[in-house]
């Protein structure tokens, strides 16, 4: 790595200039707006470092010049990095390219740096963790966006005078060393590990990571550095263990800055003094801990400005902490006045989570008491059965005769003692009264074992007397008064015939479906959940529970059902989404859960509103072998159905390069099989058209990717 830096800005004279001087200088104006006034030192090859102006908008700025290397690549990373917005991020304010040479315009940076800070000798504990800690919280909302540093290093992290930290180079700097991105998990690993050697740095003045120039270099035993305790008396026992386990031989400590931050939290505000050696007044050495506020002020020293981490880092975890952030609060309360003043003691190490956040929970809002439910109207009264047009026995039989009522009026309708319609409800046999209908006629069933006796008329109960006197039925025009109970129950309109024919036919229908449904065979039965996909002549693509649904003109008739051959081991996987359409941002932490044999968990796309995703070529998810070989057929398992998929045999970093092997639509599980066998370290499935889940969302969720 060290081959990658240099001490000094790469200028040439002017016996050896050429057309770079011409364009790069003092006083040069470049894109027509942006005056050079003064080169900086920098430290990585191909690159100069500027100050300069901005003309149009009359402010300082800092320029990058970037010569030779990866210029493209650089260029899209610092677009890409422009996006995160963290206050403890350099801010990218223009990216461009003029005459073959890339150039990136950011805020100007003033302070210095930690190499600078460390150059007086270690810095106290507390103020090492603090620097380190924002540096942190910094990155760990860039990783959440996408956005690595992978150059970490002392000349990077700047300490501003107004007590803030800024980091430069995230993203830009790994380009040009020619950093190679990975997955997520070795990426964010990546950029903890170097976290944790600029905390080593900050503590002991050694730099134990890869020997750059002008730093000295860390003792080895065994191929790992030292413990800082063991340079540096009175390093906290936490930061010493953190040291150690980071950067030994196992892959132990944090793998990403959020875990770093949970580690370090909660850090002291970043102090003013320079230089932060312990001899300091008003530093808590050998403790990691600052004096309070009143401690400082009376020997003297500067009061320190107020940390950033006391909001922005909270931020980070706010959801992970919102069930337990009062209760968190009142315990760091308890624990702050229970501290003693003076004297040192013992740091224990604690979440973020408890330290930072919110004071006070909110309040979860009582259930509402359930809403009174709105009065319906009464039902009309149904009109009693036509005995004379049914017969007795029949209504009998079905058991839709009920009991006559004891205020039975004259138009048939049964009524209670005040008048009130009551509903007609089934007879139930017993030894008392036989029930009747107005007309005197006897309604109840008679046994079945007994033969039906034949109907003779009864005389009526007599009515009690109702409480008001119905309204009196106005007759039709060329009626007359009934004549007798035959007359006036045919004066009713009964719709009982008709409610127990639609009934009738209705249960005859249910029946007849039921009788198709339950002998129907099991393949036209899942016929109507089957998926079809389209090929091209170089693959098939085949739903593994529904073969016989596919296209006979898209599916060759001997096209396999299942994935041919013994699946293939695979040793990572990987969402991809391209610059410069895409920002890499396809739930990247996601994509390991596609190949862990777990059909529960999936990696899932974002949500597009047009499931062509318009303005993008597509999105797309690689798989890598665990060894090169030979693969046959790719098997998918997909929360949904439809979109249009293609296979490749690329590599990830060009997905839409190479044969399509094969191509079609997703289905909950489906085989695509390949017209020839192909030899393959890495399988991309690039994603013109995006399936829809189960409740019509324009979006992946890929549970499982099978190899054979």
């Amino acid at each position: 790595m060290g081959e990658t830096y240099r001490t000094h800005v790469e200028t040439r004279t002017a016996a050896g200039g050429g057309p770079l001087d011409e364009l790069v200088g003092r006083g040069t104006l470049l894109a027509e707006r942006y005056r050079l006034s003064r080169p900086l030192d920098g430290d990585l090859v191909g690159t100069q470092l500027w100050e300069a102006r901005d003309e149009v908008l009359d402010r300082a700025v800092q320029v990058t010049v970037i010569t030779a290397g990866p210029i493209a690549k650089a260029l899209d990373a610092a677009r890409r990095a422009a996006l995160v917005a963290e206050p403890r991020l350099v801010r990218i304010q223009d990216v461009g390219e003029t005459e073959g040479v890339g150039y990136v315009i950011c805020e100007a940076v003033h302070g210095p740096s930690l190499q600078d800070l460390v150059a007086h000798g270690p810095i106290v504990a507390g103020q090492a963790r603090a620097m380190v800690g924002e540096a942190a919280a910094a990155l760990e909302t860039a990783r959440r966006r996408g956005v690595h540093h992978l150059a970490l290093r002392p000349s990077v992290l700047h300490r501003t005078p107004d007590g803030r930290v800024v980091l430069t180079g995230a993203a830009i700097d790994g380009t040009l060393m020619g950093t190679t991105l990975g997955d997520a998990r070795s990426t964010s690993r990546a950029d903890a590990v170097g976290l944790v050697a600029l905390l080593y740095f900050a503590l002991t003045g050694r730099w134990p990571g890869a020997k750059l120039p002008g730093l000295p270099a860390a003792p080895h035993v065994n191929g790992a550095p030292v413990l800082p305790s063991d340079l540096v008396p009175g390093v906290p026992n936490d930061l010493d263990t953190l040291c150690a386990v980071t950067l030994g031989p196992h892959d132990d400590g944090p793998h990403s800055p959020g875990e770093l931050v949970r580690d370090l939290a909660p850090w002291p505000a970043i102090s003013l003094g320079d230089p932060l050696s312990p001899k300091q007044p008003g530093d808590a050495a050998d403790t990691g801990e600052m004096a309070s506020v009143g401690e400082m002020a009376s020997v003297g020293d500067i009061v320190p400005a107020d940390s950033t981490a006391a909001f922005d880092v909270a931020a980070i975890f706010a959801a992970d902490d919102a069930a337990t952030a009062a209760t968190a609060a009142t315990s760091a309360a308890k624990n702050a006045k229970a501290a003693p003043s003076a004297g040192p003691r013992k740091v224990a190490r604690k979440s973020v989570h408890t330290t930072l956040g919110s004071a006070a929970g909110v309040a979860i809002p009582g259930t509402p008491p359930p809403a009174v439910p709105a009065r319906r109207r009464p039902l009309p009264p149904i009109p009693p059965p036509p005995a004379a047009a049914l017969g007795v026995p029949v209504l009998a039989a079905l058991g839709l005769a009920g009991p006559a009522s004891a205020g039975a009026n004259t138009d048939g309708a049964d009524t209670d003692g005040a008048g009130m319609t009551r509903p007609i409800v089934p007879i139930v046999p017993s030894h008392g009264a036989p029930p009747t209908v107005p007309g005197g006629i006897d309604v109840r069933p008679v046994p079945p074992v007994s033969p039906v006796p034949p109907v003779s008329p009864v005389p009526p109960r007599p009515a009690s007397p109702p409480v008001f006197a119905p309204a009196a039925r106005t007759a039709r025009p060329g009626s007359g008064p009934p004549s007798g109970p035959a007359d006036a129950l045919r004066t009713t309109r009964d719709p009982t015939r008709m409610v127990l024919l639609i009934a009738a036919l209705l249960v005859v229908v249910g029946l007849v479906v039921a009788v198709k449904a339950f002998t129907a065979p099991a393949h036209l039965q899942n016929a109507g959940l089957s998926t079809t996909a389209s090929t091209k002549p170089s693959g098939t693509a085949t739903p593994s529970a529904s073969s016989s649904s596919a296209s006979p003109s898209n599916t060759p008739s001997k096209a396999p059902v299942g994935p041919v051959g013994s699946s293939i081991a695979l040793s990572g996987a990987q969402s991809l989404d391209p610059p410069p359409a895409g920002d890499n941002n396809e739930h990247p932490d996601e994509a390991g859960r596609a190949i862990d044999g777990d059909p529960t968990t999936f990696w899932r796309s974002r949500t597009y509103k047009n499931p062509k995703m318009p303005g993008r070529p597509g999105i797309g998810f690689a798989v890598t072998l665990a060894q090169p070989g030979t693969v046959t057929a790719i098997t998918l398992h997909v929360n949904g159905a439809g979109g249009n998929v293609e296979i490749r045999a690329t590599d990830p970093s060009t997905p839409m390069t190479g044969a399509v092997l094969a191509q079609g639509a997703f289905g909950p599980d489906v085989t695509f099989t390949f017209a020839q066998p192909v030899q393959a370290q890495s399988i991309v499935l690039w994603i013109t058209e995006l399936p829809q889940t189960a409740d019509g969302s324009n979006r992946i969720e890929l549970a499982e990717v099978l190899v054979s």
